[in-house]
C-alpha cells in the first residue's frame, strides 16, 4: 500500500504527536452525534478510605472493549471528585523506587491523553459510570 508523502512515518521516524494522533483518529473514526456515544460500564468498584480524598478504586470497561484496572477515584473536602489513572513505580538500576528531591516516590504514567479535554472527557464518562453502577446517577 502506498502512502502519501506528508503523512507521520511510523518506520524509524520520529513518533506521533498528540495532535498527529487526534487528526488520524478524527479522520478515521469521525465526529459522534453525543446522544449517540456508548457509555463507559462497571466492572468492578472497591471502595477504600484512605489519605485524605481516596475513595476506591474501579475497574472499567470502555465502549471499545478496552478494560482499564486500577483508577483511583478520588474526592476532596469541597465535593469535586477527580480519578488517577493507573501508574506503576519508577524504578532505578537497582530496582528500588525512585524518588524526588522532597522525598516522595516517583511513579511513571501508562497510558495518557492527546489533550487535557480528552481527559477531562474520560474523567466525566468514568464518574458518570461508576455514579450509574452505585446508584447515584443524576
Amino acid at each position: 500500500m502506498r502512502y502519501r508523502d506528508d503523512r507521520p512515518s511510523r518506520k524509524g521516524g520520529d513518533p506521533l504527536t498528540p495532535q498527529q494522533i487526534a487528526e488520524v483518529s478524527s479522520a478515521v473514526y469521525g465526529q459522534v452525534p453525543a446522544l449517540a456515544k456508548p457509555t463507559m460500564s462497571v466492572v468492578n468498584w472497591r471502595p477504600v478510605a484512605k489519605g485524605p480524598s481516596l475513595k476506591g478504586f474501579v475497574t472499567i470497561c470502555t465502549p471499545s472493549g478496552m478494560i482499564v484496572y486500577g483508577i483511583s477515584i478520588h474526592e476532596k473536602a469541597d465535593g469535586s471528585r477527580f480519578i488517577g489513572l493507573p501508574s506503576k513505580p519508577s524504578l532505578d538500576r537497582d530496582k528500588r523506587q525512585r524518588v524526588d528531591a522532597a522525598g516522595k516516590p516517583i511513579w511513571d504514567q501508562i497510558v495518557t491523553f492527546t489533550s487535557p479535554e480528552a481527559g477531562q472527557r474520560f474523567r466525566d464518562r468514568v464518574l458518570a459510570a461508576l455514579d450509574a453502577h452505585l446508584g447515584d446517577a443524576p
